[in-house]
């Protein structure tokens, strides 16, 4: 959805890296913004966001990807919390970053969850960040989407922006 809304130049890490690589990677691309995108384990439930500190861009965008996944996700969320010692949000990543876990792959429920709503999580992701920005979401004006998350069970329509 980023990459078809014309508005954003995006880059997927190789899955075979580790954190330190990625980072080297993203700081090499100069990215604006680096979003790691993981599920939590440990026995809890819901998502959860990490950004480097508060009063920080890293907690707006947090903030801004929480907002649109957390409502999403069965059970209890979470919520932002800060740990710049998390590689992926700390001093290594030179962009504005956030780690979302977007529920735990050991919890039944939202293991579940996660498999059948890869599409709903993409969609909530890419509002987030263009909450951040402060952009329309161009993307989602596309029928194909709604039908596809229609398709899973969801309730959606098209909603004119202002």
């Amino acid at each position: 959805m980023l990459a078809t809304d014309g508005r954003f130049e995006v880059r997927r890490n190789t899955p075979s890296m580790d954190v330190y690589e990625m980072a080297e990677d993203s700081n090499r691309f100069k990215a604006d913004i680096h979003v790691a995108l993981h599920s939590n384990a440990g026995g809890g439930e819901g998502t959860e966001v990490y950004a480097f500190g508060p009063a920080t861009n890293s907690e707006r965008l947090a903030q801004a990807l929480y907002k649109q996944v957390a409502p999403l996700t069965p059970g209890a969320d979470r919520g932002v919390k800060y740990n710049p010692a998390l590689l992926e949000v700390g001093n290594r990543v030179h962009a504005t970053s956030a780690l979302i876990e977007v529920g735990f792959h050991d919890n039944p429920t939202d293991s579940e969850w996660i498999v059948q709503s890869t599409s709903v999580i993409a969609a909530a992701l890419y509002r987030g960040i263009c909450d951040y920005y402060g952009y329309d979401y161009r993307a989602l004006a596309g029928q194909g989407l709604i039908k596809q998350i229609q398709a899973m069970g969801y309730a959606c329509k098209v909603l004119p922006l202002a």
